[in-house]
């Protein structure tokens, strides 16, 4: 018997949005690889992530907006 493969779906569509986490994961990324540029991803990400979590909503609400208008931009080109 032949090796069974999955169809993948026609990428025809807008890319989708980033969360707000994305936003915040790439600006920090770029800042941590600077100053260590031996870091893992996986090292790198643990990071992110418990910056994030200690991060107040007031903190967190420039990329929540970031992430709002992607939202729209994505619903927009959605709809078109």
């Amino acid at each position: 018997m032949g090796k069974v493969t999955k169809a993948k779906a026609p990428r025809d569509g807008p890319k989708r949005p980033k969360s707000a986490f994305m936003y915040f994961s790439s600006e920090r990324r770029v800042a941590l690889r600077e100053g260590k540029p031996n870091m893992t991803i996986t090292e790198c990400s643990k990071i992110i992530g418990g910056e994030w979590k200690v991060l107040t909503d007031e903190q967190k609400q420039p990329y929540a907006e970031m992430a709002s208008k992607d939202k729209e931009r994505y619903n927009d080109e959605k709809a078109a």
